[in-house]
């Protein structure tokens, strides 16, 4: 931890009567609760009835070949 946040978070601790350890967990809480709630997307799919036999390597060639993306992840 960096010496100068620890210092100030021990001195606002001491400041409001509690430990270390009690402001670091309440701090830590607040940052929790604040979280972005997880989004979700909803894709649509179908069925062609043909198998996908596509490998990932064979995915990625494909997309190179079509032009499409164009990074290498």
């Amino acid at each position: 931890m960096d010496d100068n946040l620890y210092r100030r978070a021990k001195a606002t601790a001491a400041e409001q009567g509690m430990t270390l350890t009690r402001f670091i967990e309440e701090a830590l809480q607040l940052r929790l609760e604040k979280r972005p709630p997880v989004r979700t997307l909803d894709l649509p799919s179908f069925d062609s009835g043909l198998p996908f036999d596509y490998t990932v390597e064979e995915l990625k060639k494909l997309g190179q070949d079509s032009g499409w993306g164009g990074d290498d992840r």
